[in-house]
């Protein structure tokens, strides 16, 4: 991985390829956020890599984070340390994303400043403890929102269930982002220090980009 690579230029020049590679994305209403772990071996001495939760286990490493809706290339992406906090990525993420609509994520990001933030895309995501209290705190009118979504009656409302089913999309997403030869698997021995690793990952995503669209040529 050269050093060329922290330049502006090179980073410009990736952002330019895979805005090539999505074409005219299909206009969707619905979005979806979520993270990845890219964990390193325990023992690795990389100066930026952090410890947290990582797969089922505190691991050392970094973290993908995206907002995907089925285009080639994600809506917007970051490659942060491992201790970084969704939530605020995902915040800094929805920033970047144009128009209005829904936005999918797990439980994790339940949190009443996050849905205000969203407000744009509405964020539907379950409680922790769905069918509780509200407590005496503030609670977003968005967040209200999505827990009459999801936790209405049942039958009464299909639509919320039916929408947030779509959630798993992601998880097929970032299946299919490692399932072929040159994903993105864990990082190898050469791809330490952040700066390599969002270079690194970058080219995985275009990649991944290229064969998609491909397949989809193949398929037309």
């Amino acid at each position: 991985m050269s050093r060329r690579t922290r330049r502006a230029d090179f980073a410009e020049f990736q952002r330019r390829v895979g805005r090539r590679l999505n074409g005219k994305p299909a206009p969707t209403p619905v979005k979806v956020v979520d993270g990845k772990a890219l964990e390193l071996p325990n023992h690795g001495g990389d100066r930026d890599a952090t410890w947290s939760r990582g797969v089922s286990r505190t691991s050392l490493g970094y973290k993908r984070h995206a907002v995907c809706s089925g285009n080639p290339m994600p809506d917007a992406f970051a490659v942060t340390t491992l201790n970084v906090c969704e939530k605020r990525t995902a915040a800094r993420m929805i920033g970047r994303v144009a128009g209005h609509g829904y936005l999918l994520g797990d439980a994790h990001f339940d949190a009443s400043w996050l849905f205000d933030h969203c407000h744009r895309h509405q964020l539907v995501c379950p409680r922790a403890k769905p069918g509780t209290g509200l407590g005496h705190h503030y609670v977003s009118p968005h967040r209200r929102r999505a827990i009459d979504m999801l936790e209405a009656p049942a039958a009464a409302n299909a639509f919320g269930p039916d929408l947030y089913a779509r959630r798993t999309d992601v998880e097929r997403d970032f299946a299919g982002l490692v399932c072929f030869g040159g994903g993105l698997t864990t990082p190898p021995a050469w791809v330490r220090r952040i700066w390599r690793v969002r270079a690194w990952v970058m080219a995985k995503l275009l990649i991944n980009a290229t064969r998609i669209r491909l397949n989809r040529k193949k398929a037309s």
